[in-house]
């Protein structure tokens, strides 16, 4: 199942590496999805926008950009155009020596912590395939946190959401194909909030079975007292980001154990 650990451990090294490339604060934004609202949002994803209970939110590299965090500049690609040879040769400037293993590479021989970074792209930037091996694309991200090249990853998750569509249309198991559900609710929370709407009122309208999410009860209110009142602005949600839990004593050179 391609979904993304709300709390996950990480050694102090690959935390200074992820600190530095300054991808950190993406995943401490990370709170609990719905997994009903992240599927509708996938099946009417499309063209740079989606519908979630009659809601129309804008998905682009730019909204993308604002809700992770992430810098919108650097090389702009799909996973889908990364060669195997050219990502090895690239990632073996760094002085690592690599063994092949099917389409990619065996994990054990990135070494630590690049190993260890290897789990975290897998299970929070690129959510797809299996984790025995190092794909390609997850390969040359390893060398972007290396700081050796730049990539647009709020272009490249863009595309990442648009390619799990695509396999959602085809699915037998929709649960296999699913992924970036804490993106998706952060980009659905972004666009609530330019409609006055908040997460929570998304939720009370799917748990009471409504089709279409109207205006929230405050925002109706006002309007009724005042035919042209001021914006009035609706509290925010009051559950708490899931953050990443640091271990405060951990050999750098061992692998983590799974996350929950």
């Amino acid at each position: 199942m391609r979904r993304e650990p709300l709390v996950m451990e990480v050694s102090d090294r690959a935390r200074e590496i992820l600190v530095r490339a300054r991808w950190i604060s993406y995943f401490t934004r990370f709170q609990r999805p719905s997994e009903e609202i992240t599927i509708e949002f996938l099946q009417h994803l499309k063209n740079g926008q989606s519908m979630v209970r009659g809601r129309r939110i804008i998905v682009s590299d730019a909204v993308i950009a604002e809700v992770s965090g992430m810098l919108a500049k650097g090389e702009v690609w799909s996973k889908k155009n990364i060669m195997l040879h050219d990502a090895v040769e690239i990632f073996r400037d760094a002085g690592q020596e690599l063994t092949k293993k099917g389409k990619g590479i065996q994990p054990s021989s990135l070494g630590e912590p690049w190993g260890e970074l290897a789990r975290f792209v897998h299970r929070y930037i690129t959510c797809d395939g299996r984790q025995d091996v190092v794909r390609p694309h997850q390969l040359k991200l390893l060398v972007v946190l290396n700081q050796k090249f730049t990539v647009n990853l709020p272009s490249l998750l863009n595309s990442l959401l648009h390619d799990t569509t695509d396999r959602i249309r085809w699915a037998q198991r929709r649960d296999i194909v699913v992924s970036h559900r804490c993106l998706i609710r952060l980009i659905v929370s972004h666009n609530l909030a330019q409609q006055n709407l908040t997460w929570n009122d998304l939720i009370m309208a799917l748990e009471s079975g409504q089709g279409f999410l109207a205006q929230s009860s405050a925002t109706l209110e006002l309007s009724q007292q005042n035919p042209v009142p001021k914006r009035k602005k609706i509290a925010p949600s009051k559950s708490r980001p899931h953050k990443l839990r640091w271990p405060a004593k951990l050999n750098p050179v061992q692998s983590m154990p799974e996350g929950p």
